[in-house]
């Protein structure tokens, strides 16, 4: 047992103990555990397309379990946010963080349960701290979490007993996938903020041309 590693322990538990196990994991990796979720729904859906595990159920479980830990995460922003409002709220720069946020923070909340899955955990922890709405962040989570089941879950259910030679090929590239897009979003925030600035400068040259 001591040669095991996380995820042969969860692949055990699942045909042990079947779906509680994988909402046990979600839960887990909502909460910054390193737990390797899309091997785990992988190995669901192909479970399922076996007959060894009720995907209905399992998924029920999972989302839960997502739900449960990203609940968690965003009270602990939201009371820790209180403190940082006393300490930074007169700050500019929060207030423009917390603007940019409530501007942006759907698509922040959502592509974090599938792909950018390493921020979901202090992404949580800014939408409880900013006050953003709990509703609203709960239906862009179940949303999230939803997808990332689902296709994870379909994929697996479609290889089916190949399943662990695709796991592989997800553990080997999933990391690079988040890399990637990680390069994207700065790549694009960096452009966008150098568009606005230029448009900026453009725009107070215009306004100060006809005072001279």
């Amino acid at each position: 047992m001591a040669d095991l590693n996380l995820t042969d322990i969860f692949l055990a538990g699942m045909t042990t103990y079947g779906p509680l196990t994988l909402g046990l994991a979600m839960w887990m990796g909502t909460l910054g555990i390193p737990v390797p979720l899309p091997i785990l729904a992988l190995a669901a859906g192909a479970f399922a397309r076996h007959g060894s595990l009720n995907w209905a159920v399992a998924l029920f479980a999972a989302l839960a379990g997502a739900t449960l830990g990203d609940s968690l995460g965003y009270a602990v922003g939201r009371f820790a946010g209180e403190w940082a409002q006393r300490r930074f709220g007169k700050s500019p720069g929060w207030a423009r963080a917390e603007a940019r946020f409530h501007r942006n923070g759907w698509l922040a909340i959502f592509i974090t349960r599938f792909l950018l899955t390493p921020l979901a955990v202090p992404t949580n922890l800014i939408a409880g701290g900013s006050g953003y709405p709990f509703r609203r962040f709960l239906l862009l989570t179940l949303a999230g979490t939803l997808t990332f089941l689902l296709f994870f879950g379909a994929t697996g259910y479609a290889f089916g007993r190949q399943w662990e030679a695709v796991g592989k090929y997800v553990s080997s590239y999933f990391g690079w996938l988040i890399g990637a897009a990680l390069v994207g979003a700065v790549v694009y925030f960096l452009a966008r903020r150098w568009y606005q600035n230029r448009r900026s400068r453009a725009t107070r040259q215009a306004t100060s041309e006809p005072n001279q």
